[in-house]
């Protein structure tokens, strides 16, 4: 608990550093001065559409200070702080290294005109445990990506998985809010999904397209034993389920995509009336042990996959 309530800690993300430690970082609002505070331009605050929730994060005030707080665990149960920073310098997903460095990726919510959300993917290393950070470079520029998570999968591969949430927004803009839809453009239309690929963290692939029409911004991968990797897309933001099975091609960082494949046990039983009433994962791994996908849907259940996505059978508790 802080110190001085209110307060809170949300968007939280874990990571690994390739020796069985375990990070975890963590947005922190606190009730103290902020040195730092922007008092934020009207354009910008009409602009982000954001939920009154997100505002004291989004926005702040003088008086509240977010910070992004990382820890880490040796044992997986005891954790100890490693670093803290002001929360537009820290990163929301992050990998990390066996020398204790971080890879972080992040989209900031402001640029630097204070009128709308950073136009791509910004990259950065932090080797004092998450308390300073250098920009390395920055991923599809002059684009509005939606960042969902970066996984290292057991080949040592990471993947960032992210979308285009149409096009930068903001004053001067064509599009001159975060939801303002261009002719004949569709709020599923409109994302398009993709992932990136590196092995050292300066070099990437892509942006590899996936998942095509359904929308898809908050969905997982896992790796096969064979090296394919299989993408599937929930229902927790209330669009169209799937999944899709990509193999890796002839030359490093070239991938071929299969089909894109409906869902059908924890799919929606009727999406028309209730799009967010199945229990599809949004997180997942492949359990080697057992030679199936696990996942878990938030407020639903864990469930578990032997035909690579195609269907989940709840686990625990008991089917929603």
């Amino acid at each position: 608990r802080p110190a001085k309530e209110p307060g809170f800690v949300a968007w939280a993300t874990a990571f690994d550093y390739e020796n069985g430690s375990l990070g975890v970082s963590f947005t922190e609002t606190m009730q103290e001065p902020d040195p730092d505070f922007r008092e934020p331009r009207l354009e910008f605050c009409e602009a982000v559409g954001a939920p009154v929730s997100y505002c004291s994060v989004e926005c702040g005030s003088a008086d509240m200070r977010s910070y992004r707080v990382y820890m880490r665990s040796d044992d997986g149960a005891h954790f100890y702080e490693t670093g803290r920073c002001p929360l537009h310098a820290g990163s929301l997903c992050n990998i990390g290294f066996r020398d204790g460095h971080i890879l972080g990726f992040d989209v900031p919510r402001q640029n630097e005109s204070g009128t709308g959300w950073y136009d791509g993917l910004r990259v950065s290393e932090s080797r004092d445990g998450g308390a300073t950070w250098q920009v390395k470079q920055k991923l599809l520029p002059g684009t509005a990506p939606y960042l969902w998570r970066a996984r290292r999968l057991p080949s040592g591969l990471v993947v960032v998985l992210t979308s285009l949430y149409g096009t930068p927004w903001g004053q001067g803009c064509e599009r001159a809010t975060r939801n303002t839809m261009l002719p004949g453009e569709s709020y599923i239309s409109k994302i398009q999904t993709c992932f990136l690929t590196t092995r050292d963290g300066e070099h990437f692939t892509g942006p590899h397209y996936i998942l095509p029409g359904i929308g898809a911004h908050e969905y997982d991968v896992a790796e096969l034993p064979d090296g394919r990797l299989v993408f599937v897309a929930g229902d927790v933001q209330g669009t169209p389920v799937g999944r899709q099975v990509v193999s890796p091609g002839a030359n490093d960082g070239c991938w071929v995509n299969g089909p894109l494949h409906t869902i059908g046990q924890g799919a929606p039983t009727d999406p028309a009336k209730n799009p967010q009433g199945g229990y599809v994962p949004e997180t997942m791994v492949y359990d080697a042990e057992h030679g199936c996908l696990v996942g878990y849907r938030r407020n639903k259940c864990y469930s578990i996959s032997n035909d690579e996505g195609a269907n989940w059978t709840p686990v625990w508790p008991a089917a929603p």
